[in-house]
């Protein structure tokens, strides 16, 4: 999955990801803004296997949260 040279704005997280395995995923070149929570959520459980997962080049403007990993 790629998603590039977009602009999201919402309440809750942009990008999501937990529990599957996630792989050749890249989100590039993209602003988030007014996010009143945290933009990327990330949640595996112990038998997940995550592989190739890049984030670049993101702005973020007015975020509550930025980040978390869990």
């Amino acid at each position: 999955m790629t998603v590039t040279n977009s602009t999201f704005s919402t309440r809750w997280a942009v990008f999501r990801l937990g529990g599957w395995n996630p792989e050749n995923i890249t989100i590039s070149n993209c602003v988030i803004y007014e996010t009143y929570g945290c933009p990327i959520k990330m949640q595996f459980g112990p038998e997940s296997r995550v592989q190739n997962i890049l984030f670049s080049n993101l702005v973020m403007q007015q975020m509550t949260d930025r980040f978390r990993l869990t």
